[in-house]
This record gives structure tokens, sequence and C-alpha cells, in this order.
């Protein structure tokens, strides 16, 4: 099966049986080799809300799609593991779970650059699913 064959089925399982209308996994680039999926994000604040919203139901689609057989999925982000590039989202299980993690605490702000950050944190609180359009 061809790797533009599988994201559509991808696509379709989490449309049909995860109720998944957005289209999220447009921005993904994912490899088939051997028995691993290697997963690309576009850049570290799609993965972080990716691990925060989508992965788990990701996962589970992904591995339906596969006919349940075992492969290994890895996360990367322009080349990079995804783990050194968000080390936020793997230490959400060791935070109190009340405790919403900081994913901008890194980010560098100027005057230049405020719309952006204060668009994508008003997209990053928004609920999972909900649309909002900054202009």
């Amino acid at each position: 099966m061809s790797i533009i064959d599988f994201k559509e089925k991808l696509q379709r399982t989490l449309r049909e049986k995860y109720n998944e209308q957005q289209n999220w996994l447009d921005s993904l680039e994912l490899r088939l080799e051997n028995e691993s999926i290697r997963v690309i994000f576009p850049h570290s604040y799609f993965g972080a809300w990716f691990f925060a919203n989508k992965r788990l139901t990701f996962e589970k689609a992904l591995h339906e799609c596969l006919d349940d057989k075992q492969a290994t999925i890895t996360y990367e982000e322009l080349g990079s593991n995804v783990t050194t590039l968000l080390p936020h989202c793997h230490q959400q299980d060791k935070q109190n779970k009340d405790e919403k993690p900081d994913f901008f605490a890194d980010f560098i702000v100027s005057e230049k650059n405020m719309f952006p950050l204060a668009s994508i944190k008003k997209i990053a609180a928004s609920p999972p699913g909900s649309a909002y359009n900054p202009v």
C-alpha cells in the first residue's frame, strides 16, 4: 500500500470511528519503514498540540489501519526527536494533573511577535475541535 493510500485509510478511520472532522492529519508527514512508522511534525507547536489532544486517538486509529500489527512509532520534528523538542509533553505525567504545562515558556517574545503569540495561546487554550480565526 502506498503512503498516500495509507494516509487516506487513516483519515477515513479517524473520521468514521473517532468522529475526527478536522484535517489535522494533513499537516503530518508519515513514513512507513519496515516495522516502524515515522510521524514528522511541521513544527514543535503542532507537536505539542498533537501530544496534548490527538496522540491517543491517532495511535488507536493507526493500529487499526495496520490490522493490529505491532509497529514502532517515532515522532519527529524537522529530523529531531520530539522528546528533545517537547520536554513539557513528556513531563506532563510527572506533574500535578491539575497543573497545565506551559508550552510557551521558551518562546522568545518581542514587539514583532506579540500577535502570533497571543493567537497561538488562544488556540492552545480553546477546547479541542473549536475553531479560532484571529483575522
